[in-house]
């Protein structure tokens, strides 16, 4: 992970985690239908928002914007590494009314149970070597 952000807005790893965002540029990248497995991912991503779409959902946004590494998810759990400057909000959209856990660099920083439309929000301190960041749902 030597590169600080992903120029072409997404890309797939080998064990199929995706790469996306790109907080440094002003000018708005946007990808739409980046096919990974039968799922189709769209972002839009410069330095003031990053965007993460799977199947004309969102699945994470990021303001200010960000780059997300290893981005990992399933019903359970949540894990990626994030870059960027400073203190970012991030929200994801998981199961409606389900509590979740957030971790932010290893600690947990707090917990919270999803609305209606599940949607949950917390900060990140970020910076340009990476944070790790996971959100696991409370069983």
């Amino acid at each position: 992970m030597s590169e600080t952000v992903i120029n072409e807005g997404i890309s797939v790893n080998g064990d199929m985690t995706l790469n996306f965002g790109n907080y440094l540029v002003k000018e708005k990248i946007k990808v739409k239908d980046f096919d990974v497995n039968g799922h189709m991912y769209s972002v839009k991503t410069h330095n003031e928002v990053t965007r993460l779409e799977q199947n004309d959902k969102v699945l994470m946004e990021c303001v200010a914007g960000a780059s997300v590494w290893n981005f990992k998810m399933n019903e359970d759990e949540i894990t990626c590494v994030a870059r960027g400057t400073g203190v970012t909000n991030l929200t994801l959209e998981l199961a409606p009314e389900t509590e979740y856990n957030f971790f932010v660099g290893g600690k947990k920083i707090g917990s919270q149970k999803a609305g209606l439309v599940g949607k949950i929000n917390f900060s990140a301190e970020l910076n340009e070597t990476g944070v790790d960041i996971k959100v696991t749902r409370v069983l």
